[in-house]
């Protein structure tokens, strides 16, 4: 890798904004038709500056929001900072942005939205990938970071999956039983098809031939694209106006509102289950995998698309109860046998006494 992109790199703390930092370089690259991102330093200042004051312009002229040109504008600024080129007019440049606009695609997908995008689903591992969606309101760039290692069973035929595992980001998320079921079915595909799974394994690994090609996890971009074909579905053509749902954060405001409405789990549990972590929280609340696993079963029904998976998730659970509370009542009438039986001998010891 060319020095200028390793120092680049080196300044930014997470793999989801260096991908992202990433995709905003090249794309001013392009725009100025530099080939190398090295190329860039050989010009001097004052041909930098006029290239990002052109880009800045181009992204307006063409209906860019605030927010995303201030965001490509960071990447550059960062690259020049991290080479010792800081970028000379940077606030003048700031203040050409566009009136900040009220925010778009401010909603969820509905649980009927999301049942087609399952059903609409061709592969075993796009169905699975929605369901870890769903079931855990992860950010799109969680995905191919997962690994099989990062996944464990937990009672009732879920799933607990550890995200951004080894980072100070990481937290859990759980799958219900039909999305733990569909991840099964998956990766018994890819035993079917000869590849040897180990923990190290990517959770969702590229398309492959065979089983036993070199194991390789998806990109985001893979993932964006093997789910969007899907979410075009559901979508349709449209009117050509500005969506009110974004194709993938809507799934997580979906798993978000269904936490949040839920009183039953707390507002920092919620956080965590959305892997929003807070100065306090981060210091005295820890809970374990099987505590946050507990509260997480709270708002599982809401998780579950299916209305058949629900009702049967219902009479699986009152079964559990029935069984519970027999198995509870033959223990107490066993200690009410052994209480008599205990009586019996105390009765026949006291009247062998009376006898004497």
């Amino acid at each position: 890798m060319d020095r200028s992109l390793t120092r680049f790199y080196a300044g930014i703390k997470t793999e989801r904004t260096a991908q992202q930092y990433g995709r905003y370089l090249n794309y001013f690259l392009k725009f100025v038709k530099i080939k190398e991102a090295g190329g860039l330093l050989q010009l001097k200042d004052t041909a930098i500056n006029e290239m990002v004051e052109d880009w800045v312009l181009h992204m307006k002229s063409k209906g860019l929001r605030a927010n995303t040109i201030r965001g490509q504008i960071s990447a550059v600024e960062l690259y020049l900072g991290m080479n010792d080129r800081p970028l000379q007019n940077s606030k003048k440049i700031k203040k050409w942005l566009p009136a900040v606009q009220k925010a778009t695609g401010s909603e969820a997908w509905t649980r009927e939205d999301l049942r087609k995008m399952i059903d609409y689903s061709k592969s075993k591992r796009t169905r699975a990938i929605f369901y870890t969606f769903i079931s855990t309101g992860c950010r799109l760039g969680a995905i191919p970071s997962l690994t099989i290692g990062d996944t464990s069973d937990m009672p009732d035929g879920t799933m607990a999956v550890l995200i951004y595992s080894n980072t100070n980001e990481e937290y859990y998320g759980y799958l219900t039983p039909p999305a733990t079921a569909c991840l099964k079915e998956y990766l018994a595909e890819r035993t079917e098809n000869g590849e040897l799974l180990k923990p190290e394994n990517p959770l969702f690994r590229r398309c492959y031939q065979v089983g036993v090609e070199k194991v390789r996890p998806m990109s985001i971009g893979s993932v964006r694209v093997s789910l969007e074909t899907v979410i075009r579905k559901i979508r349709g053509k449209g009117d050509g106006t500005r969506t009110k749902i974004q194709e993938f954060h809507g799934i997580r405001k979906y798993f978000a509102t269904v936490c949040k409405s839920d009183n039953r789990i707390s507002w920092s549990v919620s956080e965590i289950l959305l892997g929003h972590r807070y100065k306090l929280d981060v210091s005295y609340f820890k809970p374990t995998k099987e505590n946050l696993w507990k509260e997480w079963m709270k708002v599982m029904d809401g998780l579950i698309l299916s209305d058949e998976e629900r009702l049967k998730m219902k009479n699986e659970q009152q079964e559990k109860q029935i069984q519970n509370m027999e198995s509870e009542k033959d223990k107490i009438i066993a200690i009410q046998q052994e209480d008599i039986k205990s009586l019996k001998a105390s009765v026949a010891g006291i009247w062998e006494l009376l006898k004497d």
